[in-house]
């Protein structure tokens, strides 16, 4: 019995391991936006918390974040479109969201 919770732990310490690894995508809002993507070019995802093809793009958006962290050109970064504080960036020129998730690619 003490081998199978021995074992138990030790696979829950390597999903926490595993897990502190992973680079969350750079959240930005209407304060931080245009300071962070100063002469960049950014591939943001503009999406909502309960949208689930925003759930399921997630993992591979964090996964395409980590393979460009501190490029010298380019950055992945998102915005959360419900929150009070991305709701300028979100719904007004230039990007002026109107769907879960939005894509958008260039120079901001």
């Amino acid at each position: 019995m003490l081998f199978k919770a021995t074992l138990s732990i030790l696979f829950l310490l390597q999903g926490a391991l595993v897990s502190a690894k992973h680079h969350p995508v750079l959240k930005l809002n209407d304060a931080t936006f245009w300071e962070k993507t100063e002469g960049k070019a950014i591939f943001i995802k503009f999406f909502a918390p309960w949208c689930e093809h925003c759930q399921d793009l997630a993992p591979e958006f964090a996964k395409l974040a980590e393979e460009w962290e501190g490029h010298e050109n380019g950055m992945i970064v998102e915005m959360d479109c419900e929150e009070s504080d991305s709701l300028e960036t979100c719904y007004h020129d230039p990007f002026n969201v109107e769907e879960y998730p939005t894509l958008w690619y260039g120079d901001p």
